[in-house]
């Protein structure tokens, strides 16, 4: 399926300082679709790759009945009754319409039975109910809508005369009609037959029950119903063949699993002053069907025909589909069809397989993953995580949905909370997010993933622990570089505290202690009762490194100090672990 999106330039030269214009062409060819691609702009000089997200929509019309029931109740045989209902567009693009029902009884009739709604606007349709014979008369009215699937319209209506009096047809009684209909041996078995082979009715007694028949003296009542939808563009319209134009269309069908139906909308014009035949030949087109395969279009007017396309396999089909007019074949027009199946698939960025670094205990490391939808369908998408009482594993977003060709990019958490190696399994689960109307999911895809991860315990320490500053003056000042060393297998931020102790008599505040996590968030009176300052309260640590700091003692009374260091893991984004160790004293 070629790309909606075309641009200008696909090489050029940009001057210093200068600016590039590039013209990208958005031109759709199925609308109600959101389209996407990725725009890569390569230079060659200092091999800079940058990517530009282009994403697009191609607007349909929104059109909808004010009403889905209409009842015309008791009407006198050889009389006369009409309604009106609202047909609204609430879109910003004109609808071209088409209304269908049962017109070879004319017990029910339309006007207009074509025409166009205008954008955000809104048009009346008159319907009349002309009954000759007493009975319950019932007929589903579909308005084919161009660009858009079908709106339908249940007509109820009961013709009485001073003989005949058949029960009054209720919308009530439409949809209990509708419950038994689908449980009847004309369309489907109602449930699966336990057994293999059918038993005969002899000595079959008491397991067969009488059906029970509800509002016995119910006449059946007449139904007609199209169960049609699709859309393409306006550009599917055609002229008599005694004006001898010619101008192919193009119909490009939305992307669908194999052995699933697609509906696409054909609007056939006739701007002569007589009618005009057509017949759809749809032998040479296989999977294709057409309604209707014949009829006439009235002089002026035009015909909404609805088009069905059922591939069996993958791949992108091409046919050139015949209309024959005035029952000729030297009149015959070609519209060009594109039939794309596909199945659910995607791209995951590394293959199926994440590897998390070693994770000190109590942080949670992140992981981005970008997975790509490289077949022709928009997917929705659903992550299964596993369960592990030893570690926390998540991703972000857990579902969505994803363009064709589009990359979505997934942050994945592992918090681990013993120390060991994990292998998680995760599955990601796909499926079409925009089925045809009427198609059960039943098909999807599923993609095992292998998580490994490992975690341990952080290990710092210092080189020259315990450290003995010796005597000094009060007032006086002594710097000395401590080396901190990450013995680990993981990398290591973290924080440094102070725990001051001093051993005095005349101390005002003898075995004062005080801790300090980060001096930004303390008082400054709290950071003058600590006599140890250190250069750095934070740092990053790499496994198996070194860090050289340096600590300053500046004792303010007399008496003895002991100063403890203790270190506490931090993550990025700032959360500390539950426990802090002694690093130094």
């Amino acid at each position: 399926m070629c790309s909606p999106f075309t641009w200008s330039h696909q090489e050029g030269c940009i001057e210093a300082g200068g600016i590039a214009h590039l013209m990208i062409n958005y031109s759709p060819k199925v609308a109600g679709i959101q389209s996407f691609t990725s725009l890569h702009v390569c230079i060659p000089v200092n091999m800079k790759h940058l990517k530009l997200k282009i994403k697009g929509e191609c607007l349909g019309p929104k059109v909808f009945l004010s009403q889905a029931t209409m009842c015309f109740g008791v009407v006198t045989a050889g009389g006369k009754k009409s309604q009106t209902a609202e047909l609204r567009n609430g879109a910003v693009v004109a609808a071209t319409f088409c209304m269908l029902l049962d017109t070879e009884s004319n017990v029910f009739l339309v006007e207009p039975i074509r025409g166009v709604v205008k954008a955000c606007s809104s048009l009346l349709i008159h319907f009349t109910f002309q009954p000759e014979s007493c009975l319950s008369y019932h007929v589903c009215a579909a308005c084919i809508v161009h660009h858009q699937g079908p709106v339908f319209l249940d007509l109820l209506g009961t013709c009485h005369s001073a003989d005949e009096m058949p029960p009054l047809l209720l919308p009530c009684q439409l949809d209990l009609a509708n419950s038994h209909q689908f449980h009847n041996l004309s369309h489907w078995p109602p449930f699966p037959v336990p057994f293999k082979g059918i038993p005969s009715l002899d000595g079959v007694h008491g397991a067969l029950k009488p059906i029970k028949v509800y509002q016995s003296g119910l006449s059946s009542p007449r139904c007609l119903a199209f169960k049609d939808s699709g859309s393409e563009n306006d550009q599917h319209s055609f002229s008599t063949p005694v004006q001898g134009t010619v101008n192919p269309g193009k119909l490009v069908f939305p992307p669908v699993i194999p052995g699933n139906v697609s509906y696409r909308t054909l609007v056939l014009r006739n701007p002569s002053c007589k009618p005009l035949s057509f017949l759809f030949i749809c032998d040479t087109c296989p999977g294709l069907t057409a309604w209707p395969v014949c009829g006439a279009i009235p002089a002026g007017g035009f015909l909404v025909c609805v088009l069905q396309a059922n591939p069996s396999h993958s791949g992108c089909q091409h046919f050139h589909l015949p209309v024959c007019f005035d029952h000729g074949s030297r009149y015959a027009q070609y519209v060009d069809v594109t039939v794309i199946a596909d199945e659910p698939r995607v791209e995951i960025e590394g293959g199926k397989k994440i590897f998390f670094l070693p994770t000190c205990l109590g942080l949670v490391h992140r992981h981005d993953v970008t997975v790509q939808n490289t077949c022709a369908l928009p997917l929705h998408y659903h992550w299964t995580l596993p369960q592990c009482k030893d570690a926390f594993l998540s991703v972000i977003p857990v579902s969505g949905n994803m363009l064709p060709r589009e990359e979505k990019s997934f942050t994945w958490h592992f918090e681990p909370r013993k120390e060991r190696k994990f292998v998680l399994s995760p599955k990601l689960l796909l499926w079409p997010s925009c089925p045809p109307t009427g198609t059960e999911i039943t098909e999807n895809a599923t993609y095992q993933l292998q998580i490994h991860a490992c975690g341990i315990k952080g290990s710092l320490t210092a080189e020259s622990s315990p450290m003995d500053l010796g005597v000094m003056a009060v007032g006086d000042t002594k710097v000395e570089k401590v080396t901190l060393v990450n013995n680990g297998a993981c990398d290591l931020t973290f924080v440094l505290s102070i725990t001051q102790k001093i051993s005095r008599s005349c101390d005002p505040f003898p075995g004062t202690t005080c801790k300090i996590l980060d001096p930004q968030q303390v008082s400054s009176s709290h950071q003058e009762s600590v006599d140890l300052t250190i250069s750095e309260t934070r740092g990053h640590i790499p496994l198996r490194c070194k860090l050289v700091f340096l600590i300053a003692a500046g004792p303010t009374c007399q008496g003895l100090y002991s100063w403890v260091i203790h270190w506490q893991a931090i993550d990025l984004q700032g959360v500390l672990a539950e426990t802090y160790s002694q690093l130094l004293k």
